[in-house]
């Protein structure tokens, strides 16, 4: 069904129903809502009163466009022929049956003389998502991340083989990068629209790090976008672009309904815009239904039908009218291709973990020319090496960094990491967090040393930016000669000369040399109200901007004063005036009191005053206990702190005022990436709720009920949680409170503890605490509870052999094994068995190994563990093939393989058949090699098993070389390398090129061998490697020293080898070439040039 409507005359209109004239209505019918100053608002008070009118203009009464309305028509279009028609909200239209909008297809299209007859869908489902934010002072913000979160979640919900991919930056040449060569993506534009003299416009973000000082003060980082320049860069990939402001706390109109106009004038098959911003649970609804119905395979006009149906019964009446649809299609699209699946969600962003940062609720209020500045500073190529983000507490720091480093975090490739200095770690600590981060093996996190060297060589290779918070207590700790924070200054501040960047959040400047300072002031007189506004939601229509922006100033602009000032006004009844007026007067009592303090101190004690006294006695409680915890907890702990051994009711209690807290920004809420919310105290608020809020028990009860509170947290984690990154991590952010509670529990209680917390410690790599934790309670466990000792023996092994003390891990199994065997616990016989014979099988002593694992063997088939069968076969395997019992091995591993494949343990196979290609490499078996590794490597693939496709390539390599293929083993290395440098091993990229090199020797390729080694030099010094550099630089020489021209270059190669290692203290290099057959070599060079050198034409 198709409605034309054309002026009749001035004041009236022509409906015209599928080319056949149908009636006229009076313009007046519609545009009184258009015409006064308070349009927007009166059509948002009452839509259906509107409605109806739109109703009556559109179909009439008794027309024959009502009738073909009765008749249920596939869709309507309505083609209105000009702007001022274009203008009015038809979706509006509501009828005897209701909205028209949810009975049928509505959508807005084109004349027919400039329509696209039809459109080929044939993809499937790809939505690209541009979360456009330019920090602009006057654009109002968005929550783009919370939308780009939204759309992830709906996605992720979904069981159909679709894409989300973000764009990053939200910039227009990065859009371009991702829908280049593509056709039919979705594209999702979430952001601000706007209308110049020329038409609709797009604000997108442009890359500001190379820009000068005064064109970014000039236009922040804002690149308006007109319709035509949008198409230019999308034409051709496009089959419908989705315009959407966000979410907002209350409805603004939006230029998205003239720019969806545009763009389909344009020949885009759909344009869908907003005609207003609404509220998150509007476009929560709307997007969970409108994408799910695109991923299930239902076209766009229906799928934007079927989301219109989810606002019908919304408490906004007025929402159901906001998606506005155009197409220039004449006929409706087919959907999109539409399989089962799992959908992928591409992020475009390295990796990056910011959890130790409290997040602003929503949008960041007030703070983008603070943005600009971070942005500016730390991107592009003169990116500035330490940026401190200096101001007093509560001000927003935290917030404001974290905002930052979301922002630029695609600039910094090597990741972004994020560590809390409220509390100053020490040095071993931080590399614990940095190692875990970027990936570093636990045994390499063992030993500080290395850990430092893995950590440097990293971030030679990959720009990576750490964001420390607090930064403060490191300041205070140098200034008072602390060793441990020397210590940490020293290696932070030789850092950013390589490829590190420091994002700083402090109340006091490093004064470190490059030290960039940002002064965070308090918010102008604007924003500030704006923030107060945002804190009170309930209220909004009582708070008039001249009162919030005076209050703002009272307070300098503080925004943890005016969240708690706003949050306090929301949950009262008082008038805003009297409101004020009370909080004036309690700050004259307390400058009347508080003589000495700051006019800034003393708003943000009042401020915090006046939001703790407007709290029931219920909820003032929990103030007086959750001090006590120095890092984020969760609500079950603070109620066993308040109540000892708390019920699920009191727990329940206690999480629900938590909650409420939360809203009152008297509590900061975490939640982690699983999903679990903790809560966390503001430092400034810690000291208040301590100092004026004591709780009524005495201190040894509350340092009893934390201890208990603690402990249960920790056992609960040991129990159940072990394998859970996410409470490992929350484990590491609160080991403060972990720390303190072996002192405060009892002896009795203290070894059980000791033993879960130490096993934490070990999972989140701190093998130094967890061996002094265990040790220190092993001798009383002994004596007074043997089942703690048990777990206290195998935890301390565990340390022992991570460590390399694999004699006293041992002995510790060996004392562990006595204890079983009085328990007759087969099970845990078996795993300790293992463990014992793994320690053999790592020092190679071969023959205890395998009598170890045979009677591990034994009993884990008689547990019928068939998956602990398999893996003991293969390690037995492993210790035969030590000891080239290689037929043995052989049958070890093809009896761990029979097992694996009827578990279906590809992971298992695929390690399985890599052991037994080795086993047939060794032996010359070519064929029989190939097959295996050709078998783990598809196995491999499948899983996307990097190190095993790496293990499985390297053996294909070696059957290639072996069998005089020099070119197919060069392209396996070739695969090797690929491999690498995708997971930015530096040490292992250099072992590939030296392999590579190897290959081109035996091809008598000498400059391309040559190539090779000069890439891998700096690779192995990147990665402290000297004796691999000494090595290269061998290899080099022996290459160039075959012809007469390179000798003397290849005597001064053999020179330079032989001070690297000379200056590392080693005999040798990697290959085992001493320091002494070096120099041989190189007086041999320098003989044979001399030699050559006297033979030359013209010698004397």
């Amino acid at each position: 069904m198709e409605l034309i409507l054309t002026h009749h005359s001035p004041t009236e209109v022509a409906v015209s129903c599928d080319g056949k004239r149908s009636h006229r209505f009076e313009l007046a019918m519609v545009f009184p809502i258009q015409s006064a100053p308070d349009a927007t608002p009166a059509l948002l008070e009452d839509p259906v009163a509107y409605g109806k009118l739109a109703y009556l203009a559109l179909f009439g009464s008794d027309t024959l466009a009502s009738k073909a309305l009765d008749a249920l028509p596939e869709r309507v279009v309505v083609v209105a022929t000009d702007l001022e028609l274009q203008s009015v909200p038809w979706e509006y239209a509501h009828g005897p049956n209701g909205w028209v909008v949810a009975e049928v297809p509505f959508v807005r299209g084109l004349p027919a003389d400039k329509r696209l007859a039809s459109a080929t869908v044939d993809q499937p489902l790809h939505v690209v998502v541009v979360p456009s934010q330019p920090l602009s002072g006057g654009l109002e913000p968005l929550d783009v991340e919370g939308e780009w979160v939204r759309l992830t979640e709906i996605v992720s919900a979904t069981a159909t083989a679709m894409t989300l991919e973000r764009t990053v930056p939200a910039t227009l040449s990065a859009l371009r990068k991702l829908v280049a060569g593509e056709r039919q993506r979705v594209i999702h534009f979430t952001g601000h629209g706007g209308q110049n003299a020329e038409g609709a416009l797009l604000f997108f973000e442009r890359e500001i790090g190379d820009l000068s000082a005064e064109e970014v003060n000039t236009g922040g980082n804002v690149e308006a976008v007109s319709t035509r320049e949008f198409i230019n860069y999308i034409r051709g990939t496009a089959h419908l672009v989705v315009l959407s402001a966000c979410v907002s706390a209350t409805p603004g109109e939006t230029q998205f309904n003239n720019l969806a106009a545009s763009l389909v004038a344009y020949k885009i098959p759909y344009a869908l815009g907003m005609r207003f911003s609404v509220i998150d649970i509007d476009a929560n609804a709307f997007c969970r239904s409108f994408y799910g119905e695109l991923a299930r395979g239902v076209a766009v006009e229906e799928a934007v039908r079927q989301g219109r149906l989810e606002l019908v019964d919304s408490q906004r009446p007025w929402a159901i009218g906001v998606p506005v649809l155009y197409t220039a299609l004449e006929t409706a699209a087919p959907p999109f291709g539409c399989r089962e699946g799992t959908p992928t969600v591409i992020a475009h962003r390295p990796h990056c973990d910011l959890e130790a940062l409290t997040a602003a609720t929503g949008a960041l209020q007030g703070r983008d020319g603070n943005l600009l500045g971070i942005e500016w500073y730390l991107t592009g190529d003169k990116r500035s090496s330490i940026v401190t983000i200096h101001g007093p507490s509560g001000q927003g720091k935290t917030a404001l960094v974290r905002a930052a480093a979301e922002r630029i975090a695609y600039e910094w490739p090597g990741g972004v990491l994020a560590l809390s200095f409220e509390t100053l770690p020490a040095k071993a600590q931080v590399l614990r967090d940095i190692g875990r981060f970027i990936g570093i093996a636990g045994e390499t996190l063992a030993d500080p040393v290395a850990a430092e060297a893995a950590i440097e060589a990293y971030v030679t290779d990959h720009r990576t930016l750490l964001v420390l918070d607090g930064a403060e207590s490191l300041v205070a700790g140098v200034d008072n000669d602390d060793p441990a924070a020397i210590e940490l200054a020293q290696w932070l501040q030789q850092l950013p000369g390589r490829r590190v960047g420091l994002l700083i959040a402090s109340r006091r400047y490093l004064g470190w040399e490059g030290e960039v300072g940002i002064e965070l002031a308090g918010l102008a007189s604007e924003q500030g109200g704006a923030l107060f506004h945002k804190n009170a939601p309930q209220r909004l229509g009582e708070i008039d901007q001249e009162h919030a922006m005076a209050l703002s100033t009272q307070v300098g602009g503080h925004p943890l004063s005016l969240r708690l000032l706003g949050a306090a006004f929301n949950d009262t009844d008082t008038p805003l005036a009297a409101f004020i007026a009370d909080f004036e007067a309690q700050l004259d009592r307390a400058e009347n009191k508080y003589v000495h303090a700051s006019h800034r101190q003393l708003t943000l004690q009042t401020s915090i005053d006046t939001s703790v006294s407007a709290l029931s006695d219920d909820l003032r409680a929990p103030l007086s206990f959750l001090w006590v915890f120095q890092g984020p907890f969760v609500p079950a702990s603070l109620a066993g702190v308040m109540h000892d051994t708390p019920d699920a009711d009191q727990v329940a209690t206690i999480t629900a005022h938590l909650h409420h807290l939360w809203h009152q920004s008297l509590v900061e809420r975490v939640q982690y990436a699983d999903g679990t919310i903790m809560y966390r105290a503001h430092p400034v608020l810690r000291q208040y709720f301590r100092r004026r809020l004591p709780p009524a028990v005495d201190t040894a009860t509350l340092d009893r009920n934390f201890a208990r509170a603690m402990a249960r947290l920790a056992a609960h984690l040991y129990d159940t949680r072990a394998d859970d990154q996410t409470w490992i991590t929350y484990a590491s952010e609160c080991r403060d409170d972990f720390n303190r509670v072996v002192d405060l529990l009892p002896k009795d209680e203290r070894a059980g503890y000791a033993a879960q917390w130490g096993w934490l410690c070990f999972l989140q790599g701190d093998y130094g605490q967890a061996g002094a934790l265990f040790e220190s309670v092993l001798a009383w466990a002994k004596k007074h509870d043997q089942a703690v000792y048990l777990d206290l023996l195998n935890s301390l092994a565990s340390v022992k052999g991570l460590i390399g003390a694999y004699g006293e891990a041992i002995t510790l199994y060996k004392q562990a094994l006595t204890l079983i065997r009085k328990n007759q616990d087969g099970f845990s016989e078996a795993l300790t068995l293992e463990s014992l014979a793994d320690c053999y099988n790592t020092i190679e002593d071969y023959a205890h190994a395998r009598s170890n694992y045979e009677r591990a063997l034994k009993l884990f088939r008689e547990q019928a563990d068939q998956a602990s069968e398999a893996r003991i076969l293969q390690a037995l395997g492993s210790a035969y093939q030590g000891t080239d019992q290689l037929q043995k091995a052989i049958d070890s591993y093809q009896a761990s393989l029979a097992i694996s494949l009827s578990l279906d343990d590809q992971g298992s196979q695929a390690a399985t058949l890599t052991a037994m290609g080795e086993i047939y490499l060794k032996g010359g078996t070519w064929d029989s090699a190939s097959a295996s590794f050709q078998q783990a490597l598809a196995l491999c693939e499948a899983a996307e098993d990097a190190p095993g496709m790496v293990g499985a390539l390297t053996g294909l390599a070696q059957v290639a070389i072996a069998q005089k293929a020099d070119s197919e083993g060069l392209a396996y290395y070739q695969r090797i390398l690929t491999i690498h440098q995708a997971d930015g091993s530096l040490g292992d990229q250099a072992n590939a090129h030296t392999a590579m090199a190897a290959c081109h020797v035996s091809l008598e390729q000498k400059r391309e061998a040559v190539d090779c080694l000069n890439a891998a030099g700096p690779l192995y010094q990147a990665a402290g490697d000297r004796a691999s550099m000494a090595a290269t630089l061998r290899k080099i020489a022996a290459i160039l020293v075959t012809d007469s021209a390179g000798l003397a270059a290849g005597a001064e190669l053999l020179a330079n080898a032989v001070t690297i290692l000379e200056e590392g203290g080693l005999p040798d290099d990697s290959d085992g070439v001493t320091i002494e057959t070096m120099r041989e070599l190189q007086a041999q060079a320098e003989q044979q040039a001399a030699a050559a050198a006297d033979k030359a034409p013209g010698a004397a």
